[in-house]
């Protein structure tokens, strides 16, 4: 029997589920994933930058700048959602996201040409860009506002950062020279209109190292245009620089008399004066308020008005009229006025102190006060006969009073009638009398006079003639040759007598002139009734005459 061969049982071999063919996809993701990956990494970082105008930007081919250094690209220009700006898309690289501060500035670059002259003529043939400058804050951002023209100055630059503020439109614009002394040390950066406080702000750059010119005690003032000014020596012409006379520009200083002061090395605000006579006249000054009551008309008397004493400014007028009803809020009696009419003014010691403690500024009022007590007073004159301006004097014109008077909260300066008031009064008074006299009467009593003396002149012809006749008579008796010859001379200075007497009647020529030369005067008189009663009722039409009425009008066709 054979031997049976016992054959190992069968192993079952399990195959894999996965095929090759799988790791083609795996990789692809792999790859893909990968590429993902690196195009996120390399992205930059997307802002949106706002303008009031698109000129010169393209999509996807205006490049980011940041001094010449390309840092970005435009992707995409569209507008808001109220359609009113233009939003640019930018990429900026993701190297250069530190440059997106909340402060960051950004401007297109393209040809202007303004008062600094002509810029971006690069562009001309590469085209418009996107220029950045980085903020210095901490804080990022990914929306801005972009700048509708570059900045004046360079960002970079060291220097001191100021506030012009003005109650008045200057004529100033963005680029106008800062000056000092004539030497240009900074420019207008930008300006705009407070609608909160009502000034014109204008933000100003001082370059260092000229930015330690700038004190407290600093003033500025506009140097636009040319500057008239009249005085006692003649008349002067100011003119900061060629450039200020064509574009305006600013200027500051120190005034005469007032200290240094310290140093400004932060932003501040300054006052922004018109001009540099405007320092002297208008700047803030320590005053101290009087009160003056007037007979005269206030008609040229303003708010700021000179108050002087004896030619010298030491004071401005505060209100040249206290209303009514302000006099109530003072609780004013109304007997205290005596219907004159109240005139609010401010003493400045300071202009004539100079740079002076707060002790010497009141020792100045005391002094002021005692003044008016020795006889001090205050009244109108004419500042400007062309343009009937008013100030005030004031003089030791009065009598010494025992106690000072007060109007209100007010001390009480007292008033006199000097200058053109007391020649008004005066010329009004010689008028009034020369208006009383009895023209009508004089007239009347020359013409019986006259009719008296012509009686008088045929009188004395006829006794003449009675008395020629006598002596005819006697010269028949008379023999003697000399007698004959007396005679003969009597008789011809009788008949001389005689024809001149006829030349007095009332048919003569020289009576008839003088009744001629009579009729003329009384006319004339008669005729300078209107004239008189006229410049009585008001002597001022002598000085500054009649004054106009309204100019006539066109009318419209029907």
């Amino acid at each position: 029997m054979s031997e049976t061969t016992i054959l190992p049982s069968p192993q079952e071999k399990k195959r894999s589920s996965l095929s090759i063919i799988w790791f083609i996809p795996l990789l692809a993701l792999v790859i893909g994933g990968w590429m993902i990956y690196q195009q996120w990494e390399n992205q930059g970082v997307i802002v949106t930058v706002s303008f009031e105008g698109a000129e010169g930007l393209e999509a996807g081919k205006t490049k980011v700048k940041s001094r010449n250094v390309d840092i970005g690209l435009l992707k995409s220009v569209g507008f808001n959602e109220d359609r009113t700006r233009i939003i640019a898309t930018i990429e900026i690289d993701k190297a250069m996201s530190d440059f997106l501060r909340t402060d960051s500035q950004f401007w297109i670059v393209k040809p202007r040409i303004g008062t600094n002259g002509i810029s971006g003529i690069n562009t001309i043939f590469s085209g418009a860009y996107i220029e950045v400058f980085p903020g210095t804050f901490t804080s990022a951002s990914d929306s801005f506002v972009g700048l509708e023209n570059p900045p004046i100055t360079d960002l970079n630059a060291e220097g001191l950062y100021l506030t012009l503020a003005s109650k008045e439109g200057t004529g100033l614009s963005v680029g106008d020279p800062i000056l000092y002394r004539g030497f240009r040390v900074g420019s207008i950066q930008t300006y705009k209109f407070d609608t909160r406080e009502k000034l014109a702000k204008y933000s100003v750059f001082i370059e260092a190292p000229y930015d330690s010119l700038v004190t407290t005690n600093s003033y500025f003032w506009n140097a636009g245009g040319v500057e008239f000014e009249s005085s006692a020596k003649g008349f002067k012409v100011n003119i900061a620089s060629v450039e200020t006379l064509i574009s305006g520009g600013v200027q500051f200083d120190v005034p005469e008399g007032v200290s240094l002061g310290e140093k400004v090395t932060k932003s501040r605000q300054f006052k922004l004066y018109r001009s540099q006579k405007d320092i002297v006249e208008n700047r803030d000054y320590l005053s101290f308020e009087y009160a003056v009551l007037v007979d005269d008309s206030v008609r040229g008397l303003y708010k700021g008005a000179p108050v002087e004493y004896r030619g010298v400014r030491v004071g401005s007028v505060v209100s040249p009229y206290i209303t009514p009803s302000e006099v109530q809020r003072l609780q004013v009696a109304e007997d205290e006025s005596d219907n004159q009419i109240p005139v609010l003014i401010k003493i400045e010691p300071q202009r004539l102190l100079g740079q002076s403690s707060e002790q010497e500024i009141i020792a100045f009022n005391t002094m002021f006060k005692e003044n008016i007590l020795k006889g001090l007073t205050a009244n109108l004159e004419n500042a400007n006969l062309l343009t009937g301006s008013l100030l005030i004097n004031l003089g030791f014109n009065g009598v010494k009073a025992q106690e000072l008077k007060t109007f209100g909260p007010y001390p009480l300066i007292p008033s006199t009638r000097e200058g053109l008031a007391k020649i008004q009064d005066s010329f009004e008074q010689m008028l009034d009398s020369f208006n009383k006299l009895p023209f009508d009467q004089l007239s009347k009593q020359t013409t019986e006079t006259l009719a008296s003396a012509n009686s008088t002149l045929i009188t004395a012809n006829k006794a003449l003639k009675s008395m020629q006749v006598s002596v005819q008579q006697l010269n028949r008796l008379l023999k003697d040759k000399d007698t004959q010859k007396l005679s003969k001379n009597i008789n011809a200075s009788l008949k001389e007598m005689q024809k001149t007497l006829r030349g007095l009647q009332p048919n003569s020529g020289a009576y008839r002139e003088v009744e001629k030369t009579m009729f003329k005067l009384q006319k004339t008189l008669d005729s300078m009734q209107p004239m008189l009663r006229k410049i009585s009722n008001n002597p001022s039409t002598l000085v500054f005459g009649t004054p106009r009425g309204n100019d006539l009008q066109p009318r419209r066709k029907p």
